[in-house]
């Protein structure tokens, strides 16, 4: 890393909602790796090894994260996904999809059943029903996890 980069990086701190002072690097984010690396140097971890550590996770595991697809890379499962956004102080749908902006306060319960209507609307009407079973089994997922 370059001094003339170091100097790009802004701090980023993480209350109950994700504040950041950005560049707008993320912007250019297009893949799950650009924007984790992204994130995790705007929380200045210099290494993708700090992160792996900071995180409790394996370094070669991460390293597969920060990896784009075309370059053997993976995608961690979505609990995971959202663990890390937590700890780098960012979105996590944004990390997930590059929906948004990293720095997006989270909606309300509300806004998120709404939205979910919405979607739901968007999906032609044959199709509604799997679209709803789909959603079914990842929430009950979700809840067996929990348990």
């Amino acid at each position: 890393m370059t001094l003339h980069d170091k100097r790009k990086l802004t701090r980023c701190t993480a209350f109950a909602v994700t504040v950041c002072n950005m560049d707008d690097g993320w912007r250019r984010a297009d893949e799950f790796a650009d924007r984790l690396r992204w994130a995790r140097t705007q929380m200045r971890f210099e290494r993708a090894g700090d992160a792996a550590d900071s995180l409790g996770i394996k370094p070669g595991t991460y390293r597969t994260y920060e990896r784009r697809k075309a370059d053997g890379g993976r995608l961690p499962p979505l609990p995971e996904v959202q663990r890390i956004a937590r700890k780098l102080g960012v979105n996590w749908p944004w990390l997930a999809t590059g929906d948004g902006r990293p720095d997006s306060e989270p909606t309300t319960h509300d806004d998120r059943v709404a939205r979910f209507v919405e979607m739901l609307l968007d999906v032609p009407a044959d199709r509604q029903h799997d679209a709803i079973n789909a959603a079914e089994a990842v929430i009950k997922s979700f809840v067996r996890r929990s348990t």
